[in-house]
This record gives structure tokens, C-alpha cells and sequence, in this order.
């Protein structure tokens, strides 16, 4: 079995830096496992609707486990290394795994108040989430396109996809070393037959 965190959007974040505007993504951690969405920049009101999915070793554990979503604004560096990333705490959401639905047809979406981490941050916003459980790699209603898309996206770090098919889509700049996101793609391709073939 599979649970299935949908992220969708967030509302009135709290601005940082001087700009007024914040870098927001969420990590959102369950039974030692930690997923994340993309990040939208200079965005307040984010739309994500991302899947994250993750394993359930026991279901019968599930009404017992707790499922932490946090909002980070992530700090980019203007360097060449884009491993010197920082990220600032925005807000988390703690919920049981009792409020997981069965289906995705079955779930509701949630709107949940951002927390505090402890008493000294100041935090604003909701975030809206949907939770439920699936059986299979992909939640009900997804054939994997979506996913592939992601998974695209993601070995493509930096790859021009203007061309691609959700044109929409906020795409990082390609980068220096365009040998190795070249490899990156074609090793991504051929991993992608694999998944959804």
C-alpha cells in the first residue's frame, strides 16, 4: 500500500528577504521517509499540485503515524554551485494518518493553518493538501504521464524544455556543463520506458 500526499497550494506566506516575496516548497516526511515539491519562485499564493507517494510498511499502523508537511522559503545563491542552497522555515502542518482517505475519490481536500516550530518564529498562511491511500506505484486517477513529466524534469536539471508539452511550466536555466545534463536526459529517457512501459 501506498499513501499519497497531494500538495496543492499555499495562501498568504509570509514574505521574506527585501523583496517582499519568498522562495516556497514543501517537504513533507512520513515513517522515515522524506519527499519534496519543486520550488516557485517570488511566489506568496503557490500552486503545486504535486503527488508525493510514499511506501506504508504496516496499514494496519497507519491511523498511528503522523504525517509532517513544512513549508521552507529556499535561499538561492547566485554562485555556480547550486549545492550552497539554504531554505527558512515558513510553517508545518502535523497530521494523523486517521485523516487519510481510502480513495482518491474519497479524499477532501484539506485546508490547514501553518504552525509554528516553537514559540519564537512568526508564521502565516494555510496550506492545502489531500491525503489518501492507493494501491499500486500510481494514485488513482494518474496513468504515469504526469509523473514522467516530473521525473523528466527532474534528471533534466537545467535543460531547456521550452518545447515541451506543458509549455507553462517554470524550467531552471540550462547550465554550464551541458555534457552532463545531455547524459542526465538520456539516462532519464531510458528510465522512463522502463516506468511507464
Amino acid at each position: 500500500m501506498k499513501l499519497a500526499v497531494e500538495v496543492v497550494r499555499a495562501h498568504r506566506l509570509k514574505p521574506t528577504g527585501r523583496h517582499g516575496t519568498t522562495n516556497p516548497f514543501v517537504e513533507v516526511e512520513f515513517d522515515g521517509q522524506r519527499r519534496r515539491t519543486a520550488t516557485k519562485l517570488n511566489d506568496l499564493n503557490p500552486s503545486w499540485n504535486e503527488t508525493l507517494v510514499f511506501d506504508v510498511s504496516d496499514p494496519l499502523d497507519l491511523p498511528d503515524r503522523t504525517i509532517d508537511v513544512s513549508v521552507f522559503h529556499e535561499r538561492l545563491s547566485s554562485s555556480v554551485d547550486h549545492r550552497r542552497r539554504r531554505r527558512s522555515f515558513l510553517g508545518r502542518v502535523c497530521l494523523l494518518g486517521s485523516s487519510v482517505a481510502s480513495s482518491r475519490l474519497d479524499a477532501a481536500l484539506q485546508l490547514c493553518p501553518l504552525d509554528k516550530r516553537s514559540l519564537f518564529f512568526n508564521v502565516r498562511g494555510e496550506i492545502t493538501l489531500r491525503l489518501y491511500a492507493c494501491q499500486g506505484g500510481f494514485p488513482e486517477g494518474h496513468d504515469g504521464r504526469l509523473l514522467a513529466r516530473r521525473l523528466m524534469r527532474r534528471v533534466s536539471v537545467g535543460y531547456d524544455l521550452s518545447k515541451a508539452e506543458d509549455s507553462g511550466e517554470q524550467v531552471a536555466p540550462r547550465c554550464r556543463n551541458h555534457a552532463v545534463c545531455d547524459r542526465g536526459m538520456r539516462a532519464g529517457r531510458a528510465e522512463l520506458r522502463q516506468t511507464v512501459a
